[in-house]
């Protein structure tokens, strides 16, 4: 006797939805899969898959939420992160110290005044800049506040362009839920746009996301720190990633994000950030 497809295909649903809502000892006893102790039959051209393994495949990444990420991790610098392991222990502010600025950061954030979308921490090697972004992002995570980091250093391979925006999408993926929402439908339609152009991706990936998200329902202003942008790979990187920022900053006023850049007062920064400021907002904040 053969089965008609179409009814070992519906037979093979129903044992599929039944696993997934069976208890796991239930499941135990049912071990010996779809055709357990059937007889008499033939099926013929006809694939096969391993039900129990693509469920617990399916059924880890519904559940876990873990498809963007895993997208996103190859072309992710996490070490860059400010709470990562490879930064330990980070240099921060000593208590009591650095209160001014620290205040003055805090206020730009959460306080009414909106105006500036972009600060720059400059200052000199030495001078405390990375204490200071690094006590402003863990008052920021503590605050839930934090959108992102990324702590750049040419001396630890923290410093490719290419890698700035997907470990951005990733820790914003992680802190807003509707962004992550969001960003998981843009992958899932197109993946390919963690090989397209930083400014491609900064806008596909962080400016159109958030735009749309703050027509739905206005979100609290959050925090994206850059801090040793001089130490990103080459001038010309630097400015690409400034000029992302101030492009959005130019199209999409209302972007509920911050952006803090710390660096030394390099020429080529100076005269971006300066040439920019009418436009763009940029206030300036000397560590010394």
């Amino acid at each position: 006797m053969s089965l008609p497809v179409q009814s070992i295909v519906d037979r093979a649903k129903n044992w599929v939805l039944r696993r997934l809502t069976q208890s796991p000892s239930t499941r135990r006893e049912e071990k010996k899969g779809l055709f357990y102790k059937a007889h008499g039959f033939n099926v013929n051209n006809a694939n096969f898959i391993e039900a129990d393994t693509y469920i617990t495949k399916v059924t880890q990444v519904i559940s876990s939420g873990n498809a963007v990420f895993e997208l996103l991790e190859p072309y992710t610098c996490l070490d860059a992160a400010q709470d990562s392991s490879a930064r330990y222990p980070p240099p921060r502010c000593h208590p009591g110290t650095r209160l001014k600025i620290r205040d003055r950061l805090m206020d730009w954030l959460c306080g009414d005044d909106v105006g500036w979308k972009m600060l720059w921490v400059r200052g000199f090697a030495g001078t405390g800049k990375s204490a200071v972004a690094q006590s402003f992002a863990e008052s920021c995570d503590e605050k839930g506040r934090l959108g992102g980091s990324y702590f750049f250093s040419r001396t630890t391979g923290r410093n490719k362009l290419e890698t700035v925006v997907p470990t951005l999408v990733s820790q914003l993926a992680a802190c807003v839920p509707e962004y992550h929402s969001l960003i998981e439908r843009r992958l899932a339609r197109n993946p390919f746009l963690l090989r397209k152009s930083s400014p491609l991706q900064f806008r596909k990936l962080i400016v159109e996301p958030f735009a749309i998200l703050q027509r739905q329902r206005p979100l609290e202003p959050i925090a994206i720190i850059l801090d040793g942008l001089d130490e990103c790979e080459g001038e010309d990187a630097q400015l690409e990633i400034l000029e992302m920022i101030t492009n959005a900053l130019r199209t999409n006023p209302d972007l509920p994000l911050r952006w803090l850049i710390c660096s030394r007062p390099e020429p080529h920064l100076k005269d971006s950030l300066f040439n920019h400021s009418p436009l763009y907002n940029v206030n300036v904040i000397a560590t010394r």
